[in-house]
């Protein structure tokens, strides 16, 4: 039998509590004295008090070699499936809990979906990312699932980062392989989700609260894994009030996706949905297109957790170096060819050499 784990807990700022009097303030949380499970005790904590936010934590070292770019889509993913639940949540309730809500495992989330209000779609910032994934390398590393570590808590972890306002926060942790955000992305995302809105066996449902609150505005996604702990594979989501432009440093310096012709249609059309994706169709032996890389590189940490980038390569993606119809809607185009994807449709398109590219496209993608 699997074993499972989960815990959540809401922070707000003092001033919004008022009306809320079943959230504990600050003053009144004190770390529990939890297990996993009933039967496993938590390991007590190591007194020294981590430094936090960390340079854009890497996944864990037992994690294959892709998984850096496998946590970066599990991410997008991530915000994918939670605005899916928050801005459609009929269509949520029945594309994800039929089978749950038929078996009567739903624990009413199916019924609660349905009659609920959709709610705006959240930005992934990367402020709040460096915070969540310093967080779950944490967990990861002490094999623990608590809010408690080391003496830190959400309020705190948040506040104290570069983010400097109070999150609230869901975590999870798993041992089953759909849960693997390091080999599959995407089921992993549809996994945790799915698992944090059903919320068994906890008070007053609060991660589907957090999820569905209508102050949040941003959301940070963290994950690590461990393969010597009993749960494996650690899940860090936190949400803040407040959506932040994010200055490059080498902290949070973009990262770009490459993208071919079999995930084009997920990493570029259906990410678009809830975030906007910049693609650069190149060549690597193009002087033109190797100019623009650095052009490439500014955009993409300047817009980090706001856009997504992406690189086509098509030299090796045959089917789009054959038509210029996934590039510019069946007429010829130059190299380097920069598309800006929103809400499945193009958004901005411009090809040949331009001196001007950090600019032009900030201007574009300021505009959506």
């Amino acid at each position: 039998m699997k074993k499972k784990s989960i815990v959540s807990i809401f922070f707000l700022l003092s001033s919004l509590l008022l009306g809320h009097g079943c959230i504990p303030t600050k003053s009144t949380l004190n770390p529990p004295a939890a297990s996993i499970t009933p039967s496993t005790s938590l390991p007590a904590s190591t007194p020294n008090t981590p430094s936090y936010p960390t340079p854009t934590p890497s996944p864990s070292p037992n994690s294959n070699p892709n998984s850096y770019d496998n946590i970066i889509r599990f991410q997008n993913y991530v915000l994918q499936e939670t605005n899916f639940a928050r801005t459609r949540p009929q269509d949520y309730a029945r594309t994800r809990l039929s089978s749950e809500y038929s078996s009567h495992t739903d624990n009413g989330a199916y019924e609660q979906l349905n009659t609920k209000t959709a709610v705006p779609a959240l930005i992934l910032d990367a402020r709040i990312n460096e915070v969540s994934m310093s967080y779950a390398n944490l967990l990861a590393q002490q094999g623990v699932i608590t809010h408690y570590l080391n003496g830190t808590d959400p309020f705190s972890r948040c506040s104290e980062s570069s983010y400097h306002y109070p999150c609230s926060e869901n975590l999870s942790a798993h041992n089953a392989p759909e849960y693997n955000a390091s080999t599959n992305p995407e089921q992993a995302a549809i996994a945790f989700i799915k698992q944090l809105i059903i919320d068994n066996n906890v008070a007053n449902d609060g991660h589907r609260e957090n999820i569905f609150d209508t102050t949040i505005k941003a959301m940070g996604i963290g994950f690590a894994q461990n393969t010597t702990t009993q749960e494996v594979n650690y899940f860090v989501q936190n949400f803040g009030p407040q959506i932040f432009v994010v200055t490059p440093t080498p902290s949070n310096s973009g990262v770009i996706i490459n993208v071919c012709d079999n995930t084009f249609e997920k990493e570029v059309l259906d990410s678009s949905i809830n975030m906007p994706v910049l693609v650069d169709y190149m060549r690597t032996n193009c002087s033109n297109s190797q100019a623009a890389e650095a052009d490439i590189k500014t955009l993409a940490s300047r817009y980090a957790g706001r856009v997504k980038v992406v690189r086509v390569d098509i030299s090796h993606c045959k089917a789009m170096s054959l038509t210029a119809a996934d590039v510019n809607g069946g007429t010829s185009f130059a190299l380097p060819a920069i598309k800006l994807f929103y809400n499945r449709t193009g958004a901005g398109f411009r090809d040949g050499a331009y001196s001007d590219n950090v600019s032009f496209w900030s201007s574009k993608i300021d505009s959506l």
